[in-house]
């Protein structure tokens, strides 16, 4: 069974947040920045703990590559878990400022721990990549960390999303808007 409610008038808005309205662009983005370089110098010490001593091999187009792959990745990730579920998701680009960005759109209300699974799906599953395939790979831990980092430094607007969703009522819906995100309860669940 699919569980697509579409907002009616049986809902009423229990919160509306906007992350980057909150703390400010630049403010997200020091954070964002200062996460991702923390995840690095982490995983990486961490991972050459285990043992490694031989040579890192280093190849810019591969670097660059990798780089370049995380971007589009992590927003297809946001939409995986609305696809396997059923539910509605768009993938679009847009015009940006430098160069075309990639939009994961979900139409309509979800189930607050649908949602949850959406919002963590590129962390989780980006970083537990990146983790196995050191242990695979060690002498590219280096490649890896850089994979993480970055997906981390994208992560932080949505753990901090997570935060504001896990505190709603279980039974809650939740609503992507343009720049901002609805949690939606049923009228009887007010009282």
């Amino acid at each position: 069974m699919i569980m697509i409610m579409e907002v009616g008038e049986s809902m009423n808005c229990w919160k509306t947040f906007n992350i980057f309205k909150q703390l400010g662009t630049t403010r997200l983005m020091v954070v964002s920045l200062g996460g991702a370089m923390s995840f690095y110098i982490l995983f990486y010490l961490l991972m050459t703990v285990n043992g490694y001593n031989g040579p890192f091999r280093f190849n810019m187009l591969l670097f660059l590559g990798s780089i370049i792959l995380v971007l589009p990745l992590h927003k297809l990730l946001h939409c995986l878990p609305a696809w396997l579920s059923g539910h509605e998701a768009r993938v679009y680009f847009e015009k940006g400022q430098w160069m075309p960005r990639m939009q994961c759109v979900i139409p309509g209300a979800m189930p607050k721990k649908r949602y949850m699974s959406v919002t963590l799906a590129p962390f989780v599953i980006l970083s537990l990549f990146s983790l196995g395939m050191t242990f695979t790979f060690p002498e590219e831990v280096h490649y890896l960390s850089a994979i993480g980092s970055l997906n981390f430094g994208m992560s932080v607007a949505d753990i901090l999303y997570f935060a504001h969703i896990v505190r709603a009522p279980a039974q809650s819906w939740v609503e992507e808007g343009p720049g901002h995100c609805r949690i939606l309860i049923k009228n009887h669940e007010i009282a």
